[in-house]
């Protein structure tokens, strides 16, 4: 039965302890995870981020005179925490308790000035195309990457290779991303990721990337599908 997957992630400090959604240890932040209402979790995420394709009808980042528009100026008050919402449900046909869209992205927004996740992405270019990219520095609790349109079966097996590749041993992950192929790949020199991002010879790329980090040959395998 086709569902829709979504790739989600998060970041720690290297260092530090934390609790719950920002903990450094994976059982305790994926009991946390559990406690949460990850519909809402994605939702307010969604909210505060303005459409990713520059083709989308409504591109701007200021949805609050659209909503109002639809909604009306009033607003209600919830009782709702990075956790969960009362009132807020995926499930069933919407009712009077449910926030309406400017409620929750009124919620959604004060929600990501507290803990900091609006306008975070996992991998950014601060420079030209021939400058490798950066993979975050800073610690965001939950966060969506990918969305796709497939079988519970094929989200299940893709869950389970992605986890196979990182419990690879001896792998690296470095903090500059250059693409070789249809893949980005991770370095700890960025001399050198800056380098292969200038070259358009994907083979010599792959040779010169395994040359220096050989134990991640498994990441150059494209796993979305």
């Amino acid at each position: 039965m086709p569902c829709l997957t979504f790739s989600c992630w998060n970041t720690f400090q290297t260092g530090t302890n934390g609790t719950g959604l920002n903990a450094a240890d994976n059982a305790e932040y994926f009991d946390a995870l559990s406690r949460c209402d990850v519909g809402w979790l994605i939702n307010t995420y969604a909210a505060v981020h303005p459409p990713f394709s520059g083709k989308a009808k409504v591109d701007t980042p200021d949805l609050y005179p659209m909503y109002e528009a639809i909604c009306g100026e009033n607003c209600r008050s919830f009782d709702y925490s990075r956790e969960g919402c009362t009132g807020f449900s995926l499930k069933g046909p919407p009712n009077d308790k449910r926030p309406t869209l400017l409620e929750e992205l009124k919620m959604a927004e004060d929600l990501a000035s507290k803990y900091t996740f609006k306008d975070k992405v996992l991998i950014t270019r601060r420079g030209n195309s021939h400058t490798s990219h950066s993979r975050i520095d800073c610690s965001v609790d939950f966060s969506v990457e990918h969305v796709m349109v497939t079988s519970g079966e094929k989200a299940k097996a893709f869950c389970s290779g992605l986890m196979d590749r990182h419990k690879s041993g001896n792998t690296v992950i470095g903090p500059h991303i250059t693409r070789i192929f249809e893949v980005g790949v991770s370095f700890t020199d960025k001399t050198l990721a800056d380098k292969l991002c200038s070259s358009k010879k994907e083979n010599k790329k792959m040779l010169a990337y395994l040359g220096k980090h050989a134990n991640n040959a498994i990441f150059l395998t494209p796993y979305f599908s």
